[in-house]
């Protein structure tokens, strides 16, 4: 499976009533799982702890929303992979409320996008060192623009026009 292809590498049921997520080889790898555990089905907890710190809040918010109102999720966050270390994801999925409106089933997929995320980042390192650069450049010239109006302004006065 080529990780970096953007496409699926990962997928769950949660069923939310008894919390368990039960989850594919792919979305196991991607949290540290052992891939029978995950199969068997383990609590939310188990998975939200391979979740980025600083996008663990988040996360959590988006999942309660969805279960809440039984809608869509979608969300990109980093999860710590046990080989591959820090790694951008995008999961999405649909929380299913029956009449009643409690949530009931939870399914889902993630995707890696590691690569675009690390494009972006790439992209706008190169943009902030062109930026830069023109911008000393431009400056130069406005500088050197500047001191030759000084210079024609002095030569003028120094022959006494």
């Amino acid at each position: 499976m080529n990780i970096e292809s953007n496409a699926p590498v990962g997928s769950w049921v949660w069923v939310v009533d008894s919390d368990k997520v039960f989850a594919d080889r792919g979305l196991a790898s991607y949290f540290g799982m052992k891939p029978v555990d995950a199969a068997r089905g383990l609590p939310i907890r188990a998975f939200l702890g391979s979740v980025h710190q600083a996008d663990l809040e988040g996360v959590e918010e988006a999942i309660i929303k969805a279960s809440a109102t039984g809608g869509a999720f979608t969300r990109s966050y980093r999860v710590m992979t046990a080989s591959r270390g820090w790694r951008h994801i995008v999961a999405s999925g649909t929380c299913f409320l029956p009449e009643d409106g409690s949530p009931r089933l939870f399914p889902g997929w993630i995707a890696d996008v590691s690569q675009v995320m690390d494009g972006q980042r790439s992209t706008l390192e190169r943009m902030h060192y062109m930026v830069t650069k023109a911008k000393t450049r431009s400056a130069q010239r406005v500088v050197n623009y500047t001191l030759d109006d000084v210079l024609l302004s002095i030569e003028e006065l120094l022959r006494g026009n």
